[in-house]
Parts: C-alpha cells; sequence; structure tokens
C-alpha cells in the first residue's frame, strides 16, 4: 500500500533484496507500474535495462507515445540512474503530480543518500514523499547511510526495516529516530533485520526516554529477526522466492499470465 518504507544496512546486508522483494509485491498486488532509481548504479541493479533519460522514463511510466507514434503505449516499468539532484527531484516531481490525477507508480530510490543530506533535500522530493497520501504512491528508500537523511525522510513516519550498520554516525541516528538498540543493530547476521512500524512514530513523540516499550522483538521474540526473501512478517506461511525482477517489470507491473496491466487509455497527460 501506498507509504514511506527505508531499508538501512551495511554492503550485501540485504536490504536492496529485501527492498525489490516488496517493490514485486506492490506490482503484483495492484498492477501499478515501478520506477527503480539507481543512484549508484548498484551492481545487482545494474543488468537491467535502465531508460536512457528522464523523457523515456516518463514515457515508459505513463504510457506516453514517443515523438509522432499512436496510440499510446501500455505503461511500462522504468530504470533510471539520475545524473544530477536536479534531475531526480524533476522525476519525483512529474510523479507526484501525476499520482495526483490517478496515476500512481511504486518507486524505489536506492542509495538515497547521495542526493541529500541532513543540511538539504530538493523542495520537490520533500513535496513527493510528504504527500505520498495524497499521490498514492509507494516509496521504498533505500541506503547505507541513514545518518546522511534530510529529517523529512522521517517526518513520512515510514516503516523501516534496519540491517547491520557499524558507522557510529548512522547507529545513532536509528538510535534517535527510530528507538532502536545499536548494540542489537551493529550484531545482526546478513540478511537479519530490526523492525520500526510506521505508527509507532505517533506513539513514540510522548515516549519516555527512559524506557523502549516502541522497539519490535524481544529475546522471546523469535519473528525479530527475518530471512529477506520470506519478509512478509505478518503473513504465517513463508511468502514465494520471488523470480528474476525481469519477470515481474513488465507492463504495467504485469504477472505473466496474471492478466494485463492498467489500462493506457487512462494515462494522465504528460507530467
Amino acid at each position: 500500500m501506498s507509504g514511506v518504507y527505508c531499508y538501512f544496512g551495511i554492503t550485501s546486508s540485504g536490504k536492496t533484496t529485501l527492498a525489490m522483494h516488496h517493490l514485486i509485491g506492490d506490482m503484483k498486488r495492484d498492477g501499478q507500474p515501478a520506477l527503480v532509481l539507481d543512484c549508484m548504479p548498484a551492481r545487482n541493479l545494474r543488468d537491467y535495462p535502465h531508460a536512457k533519460d528522464p523523457r523515456a522514463v516518463v514515457e515508459l511510466l505513463y504510457g506516453m507515445p514517443a515523438e509522432g507514434e499512436l496510440p499510446a503505449r501500455p505503461r511500462t516499468s522504468a530504470f533510471y540512474t539520475p545524473r544530477s539532484e536536479d534531475e531526480l527531484a524533476k522525476l519525483l516531481d512529474a510523479v507526484h503530480a501525476a499520482g495526483a490525477r490517478g496515476a500512481p507508480v511504486h518507486v524505489l530510490w536506492d542509495e538515497a543518500s547521495l542526493h541529500q543530506s541532513p543540511q538539504h533535500l530538493d523542495g520537490r522530493i520533500a513535496q513527493a514523499l510528504r504527500g505520498w497520501q495524497h499521490n498514492g504512491c509507494t516509496f521504498r528508500i533505500v541506503t547505507q547511510r541513514p545518518a546522511d537523511l534530510h529529517g523529512v525522510i522521517f517526518a513520512t513516519m515510514p516503516e523501516v526495516y534496519c540491517f547491520r550498520l557499524e558507522r557510529q554516525a548512522d547507529l545513532d541516528r536509528v538510535r534517535a529516530e527510530l528507538r532502536l538498540d545499536p548494540a542489537v543493530i551493529e550484531k545482526l547476521n546478513q540478511g537479519q533485520f530490526e523492525t520500526y512500524p510506521r505508527d509507532r512514530f505517533k506513539t513514540l513523540k510522548g515516549a519516555a526516554h527512559d524506557s523502549d516499550p516502541h522497539r519490535v522483538g524481544s529475546s522471546e521474540d523469535p519473528g525479530r529477526h527475518a530471512d529477506p526473501v520470506h519478509a512478509d512478517r505478518n503473513v504465517e506461511s513463508p511468502a514465494p522466492v520471488p523470480r528474476p525482477l525481469s519477470q515481474d517489470l513488465g507492463r504495467g507491473g504485469a504477472v505473466p499470465g496474471g492478466g494485463p496491466g492498467p489500462d493506457a487509455g487512462g494515462a494522465p497527460e504528460k507530467p
């Protein structure tokens, strides 16, 4: 469902694997396409075809015809590596505007800390994230360095999946923002994570600092650490191992054999 979700962890901790698994689930659930913002670009994303420029991204996401091409094409998912903060902001501004007109997408923003800092985040990006209830989009934010994120990210009340972190600044940030225990976080094994559900942010604002009732899991809770492939923790039976993403990032995000994607005729005017 729409909202902001964060995935923190060191390299090869499993954070991107889990985020991609959740992204595929988003697309299977409602048939909307995905935008993968591959900012590094990442090693585990580089084999997927990437759009050549922002215009190509918009044409894929919203089924807009290329120059001189009619009729409009079915909506399709897109991978893209932004070349600047401004280019990223323009894309997310378009995503926000189109979502508000009834054409939401699912966004995975990998290595999000590259285009922001605790002191600066482009206002267009902030508006898209803060407006998730208005634009109906899902934003899955992945980073190795949560200490480098702007406060707006946490102000959106995200659901957080925190894998192993080692930098003291990152450990301090998740303690300050999420009340997660650094002693636990820095000892997590590959594929293990602590979670912080979105609805706990409201409670935390009035919580006393001498207690920590908000951290998910305890020594009696074997479900505290989860395998990134079987990450739907509210589901009793394990989720299936996802197929290669190329099979699921099809037109309209439809799973092969599972019906067509959204009707291209309902696409909004070009953002």
